[in-house]
């Protein structure tokens, strides 16, 4: 069960940022006339923001944490809001870590002295990709990689 955020709770904090946080999270009433006429959540992005800006700080607030906690429990059932993660942009994402990953696998077959187009063409295979893809993620991560190793 939750509890309410007890009223003198919220007059102690004084962080307009932690404020705004949990507003976002939890929730602020709208009133009309003294009386609560519904629940407000405030502008997605800057709670988000606000969000991330309390959790940075060390330590983060506890309050805090424990009602982002309440969001992520799965048995939660007092709150009316969860957390859906989702991919911030649509169509085709790429896959930064398959591509360094093949880049650098690209990187140990020319250091044991296979020439590119050989090492290309194992990778390729390994990786269940087309030659051409290997190719194109050797270009875009090539000078990547040959910062970090010494290759020619």
């Amino acid at each position: 069960m939750v509890k309410p955020l007890a009223p003198d709770r919220m007059r102690q904090i004084s962080d307009p940022t932690l404020l705004k946080a949990l507003d976002y999270i939890r929730g602020f009433s709208a009133s009309k006339g003294g009386v609560i006429s519904r629940t407000e959540y405030g502008d997605e992005s800057e709670g988000r923001r606000a969000v991330a800006e309390c959790l940075r700080q060390e330590p983060p607030d506890e309050f805090l944490c424990k009602s982002l906690a309440r969001l992520f429990d799965p048995e939660e059932t007092a709150n009316e809001r969860e957390v859906v993660l989702k991919f911030r942009r649509r169509g085709r994402r790429q896959d930064q870590r398959r591509d360094l990953s093949i880049a650098y696998a690209v990187c140990d077959m020319v250091k044991t002295g296979c020439s590119v187009e050989t090492a290309v063409d194992a990778i390729a295979e390994l990786a269940c990709l087309s030659p051409e893809a290997v190719w194109k993620i050797w270009g875009s991560e090539k000078k990547l990689v040959q910062m970090t190793e010494d290759i020619p």
